[in-house]
């Protein structure tokens, strides 16, 4: 099978795997490829850090997933122009570990310019765990909370400064993903269609919930008798989330009955 990959900077690539590879193997293969050391390698699949000794089928992993793939900040062999002079502490770049406050304790690197601020690398934390809301962020170095407009090296982290991740009170569970609007179409009702928002971190399940809600006040019939989503001619796994399924914005999803003979009112 193949699976995409999307580094935190630069070009996407895709490698093919097995079905029972290790994720070891799978950073063994990325190394070959991309020339990327397994030890500077971490793979994040549905906002959770890939472990070496899982594999392909318990991560549910299926052809043409996608994985995020942030790499330490890559050492360049120094040159006679890089050595003289040598860079101020506030011109270099450092790498962070991130410490993901989740019942698995993740942590990840996370390569950074000491100029930049908190306020960007809470950016750069959502760009790689999209769940969590940059507004509800707050970060912590050594127990004391950073403040947005100050910079890494104002706030005197450098390479290796661990990064605790907490949250804005009543901040945790609350979701952060972008609304999808998905467009529903009933074709025995005249070709009707209905938009419905949802997340995209939701269960496919979900917009089952919603055209419930929804049928009462719309005045739209669904089959009686029960009923898959169609999604690009692929009936949807209704236990998988809409970004599982590749759903984008304002994407068209179809009913259809489980059978010919399924009534509809």
């Amino acid at each position: 099978m193949d699976i995409f990959f999307e580094p935190f900077s630069g070009e996407g690539f895709c490698i093919e795997v097995g079905f029972f590879d290790t994720v070891l193997e799978i950073k063994e293969k990325i190394q070959k490829y991309q020339n990327i050391p397994v030890a500077a390698q971490t793979l994040i699949f549905n906002g959770e850090v890939l472990q070496d000794e899982s594999n392909v089928h318990s991560s549910d992993l299926v052809h043409n997933s996608y994985i995020q793939l942030i790499s330490s900040c890559p050492e360049k062999p120094a040159t006679k122009a890089e050595s003289s002079p040598p860079l101020s502490p506030a011109a270099s770049r450092v790498q962070l570990l991130i410490n993901i406050p989740t019942s698995k304790s993740q942590q990840f690197p996370l390569c950074m310019h000491s100029r930049g601020t908190i306020r960007e690398l809470k950016e750069n934390i959502h760009a790689v765990m999209e769940t969590l809301c940059v507004q509800q962020l707050v970060l912590y170095s050594d127990g004391s909370e950073l403040q947005d407009h100050w910079s890494l090296h104002q706030s005197g982290l450098s390479d290796g400064s661990e990064i605790d991740v907490g949250f804005m009170a009543g901040a945790m569970g609350s979701s952060c993903f972008k609304k999808l609007k998905v467009i529903v179409v009933l074709p025995r009702c005249g070709g009707k269609k209905t938009a419905v928002e949802v997340n995209g971190s939701d269960k496919v399940r979900v917009l089952r919930m919603e055209l419930d809600k929804l049928q009462k006040c719309l005045q739209f019939y669904l089959p009686k008798d029960g009923y898959y989503f169609i999604y690009k001619e692929h009936v949807m796994d209704e236990d998988r989330s809409f970004r599982w399924h590749h759903v984008g914005q304002g994407d068209t999803i179809d009913i259809s009955p489980t059978s010919i003979s399924t009534h509809w009112p």
